[in-house]
């Protein structure tokens, strides 16, 4: 039986910001400006396709801190970051430059975030034809993508591939549920708050009981009569 063909899409930023950030990648330019960014991800893009050779591949960058549609729904979202300076801006542009000279489809949006693009490539993709998706990056934002128990989320650098069991046997909640699991209990890394008093285990509990955040709002008579721990 032929396997299904294999689609690797891949999260910029997690290894472009590793780059930028980690103080064993060092890289200028002649006239002293750092490159530490563009030159690990060149780095670890190259491994990638030398280890891979993947025949279906995309990679999403990020564009949109501070002016994506998320921000106008939430003030405090991602309040805790920086916009890049100059210079890592640059690196930025370079890494989706390297991208296209490589002759692999890169794509960016100013009000859509890169987990938004992979979405929608994975989602177009699994229209058009079977296959397994691929998401390289250890952003668990991303769990919610994986439809199928071929599917997989995949921490290149750690090597560490998680699938739908592992996200149900770590988190107690299967993937399509996580999006709800996060309104629940918050995201302190995103800025975002939970819901008082809701933690992980009465999150998936609520989630085990009613399925969805929807179906909580829709049954708040029954949530007050189960006996929460």
């Amino acid at each position: 039986m032929q396997a299904n063909p294999l689609v690797y899409l891949i999260d910029a930023s997690i290894y472009i910001f590793r780059a930028h950030f980690s103080p064993y990648v060092e890289c200028y330019d002649e006239s002293g400006k750092e490159l530490s960014a563009l030159y690990g991800f060149a780095g670890f893009l190259l491994q990638f396709m030398r280890r891979v050779k993947p025949d279906h591949i995309a990679v999403a960058h990020d564009e949109s801190l501070f002016c994506g549609f998320r921000h106008k729904l939430c003030r405090n979202y991602k309040s805790n970051r920086e916009l890049p300076d100059e210079n890592l801006q640059m690196q930025l542009t370079g890494c989706g430059d390297f991208c296209s000279i490589m002759g692999l489809p890169s794509f960016s949006s100013k009000v859509y975030e890169a987990d938004d693009i992979i979405g929608t490539i994975a989602t177009r993709v699994r229209d058009e034809k079977e296959c397994d998706v691929n998401i390289v990056s250890c952003d668990k934002d991303l769990v919610q993508l994986l439809k199928k128990e071929s599917d997989c989320l995949w921490d290149y650098n750690g090597n560490r591939k998680r699938f739908r069991s592992h996200i149900i046997d770590e988190f107690g909640v299967h993937p399509e549920q996580f999006p709800d699991y996060l309104g629940l209990i918050g995201d302190s890394v995103d800025c975002i708050k939970g819901v008082p008093g809701v933690g992980p285990v009465k999150a998936k509990e609520l989630l085990k009981q009613f399925s969805s955040l929807e179906s909580i709002y829709l049954n708040l008579d029954k949530v007050k009569t189960l006996q929460l721990r």
